[in-house]
Parts: C-alpha cells; sequence; structure tokens
C-alpha cells in the first residue's frame, strides 16, 4: 500500500490584538500579523488542494496535469 500527500486547505476563525491610532489602521495591520493560536475550525471548511507543482505522487511532473484532471473529475 502506498502513502499519499494531498494538500488539503482550510479555514479557521479567531481574534488578534493589534495596537493601532483608528479601527482602520488596525484592520490593515492585522492582515500583516500570524494566524491567531487559539482559532477555531470551521467545520465543513476543508478542501483538497490540487496543484500542478506538486508531483509528489506521480513521481514526476509529466504526468501531473493528466492525473489532476482525471482525479478533479472523481471528487
Amino acid at each position: 500500500m502506498r502513502t499519499y500527500k494531498i494538500g488539503v486547505v482550510w479555514q479557521m476563525y479567531g481574534y488578534v490584538e493589534v495596537e493601532a491610532d483608528n479601527l482602520t489602521k488596525a484592520i490593515k495591520k492585522v492582515k500583516k500579523v500570524s494566524p491567531p493560536d487559539n482559532g477555531k475550525y470551521i467545520d465543513g471548511s476543508i478542501n483538497v488542494w490540487l496543484s500542478l507543482r506538486d508531483s509528489d505522487n506521480y513521481g514526476d511532473g509529466r504526468k501531473v496535469k493528466k492525473q489532476t484532471n482525471k482525479i478533479k473529475k472523481n471528487i
């Protein structure tokens, strides 16, 4: 049996404290900080992330596009 490395993405929510002169500046500033370490997972938000650059599962990059399209049709 083979082991596969599958890319995934998901969403989380949380709160980040930033110091700023006003709300507009705080929102701009928060986009530049690390995600919160106390975030909560949003149920059902996980998705498979298929990238043409990820050829680990196929051995070489030549077959990646063909295999990726085949997989997308079966998801």
